[in-house]
């Protein structure tokens, strides 16, 4: 989905098209983090095995067990707006991020999958523990 926001953009925004892809595209990287150190895989070559680790994903939102993908969690947005606000030059990073969560989010409820994963860090360790 991302990529066809970048060919979309692109013609139009040009270079900031491809800024806004690389925010919405990097945003999950943070399932690689996830699975590596929830498996305590930290092999490099389990970086690259996105198939593996998309798989892993779809398992955990069966299976119910809530996990934390830093990039999706309401403390990350809040110091990542504040980062955005002293240096402005980050706004279409900050762009590609909303519009990946919004994809997200429409993913989750056209499929039902409504994910475990813990969209705060405070509430998975502070209040939920």
């Amino acid at each position: 989905m991302t990529s066809i926001l970048f060919f979309v953009l692109y013609p139009f925004y040009g270079f900031l098209g491809l800024i806004v892809y690389l925010g919405g595209f990097f945003v999950d990287g943070d399932h690689v983090l996830t699975y590596m150190f929830e498996n305590k895989d930290f092999r490099l070559r389990t970086m690259f095995s996105l198939k593996k680790i998309y798989r892993w994903c779809k398992e955990e939102d069966l299976t119910g067990k809530y996990v934390i993908c830093i990039f999706h969690t309401a403390e990350f947005w809040i110091l990542f707006i504040i980062l955005v606000f002293f240096y402005p030059v980050l706004m279409p990073v900050l762009f590609g991020l909303i519009l990946h969560m919004i994809m997200d989010i429409i993913y989750m409820f056209r499929h039902k999958s409504y994910s475990h994963r813990s969209y705060s860090i405070i509430y998975k360790y502070v209040i939920n523990s």
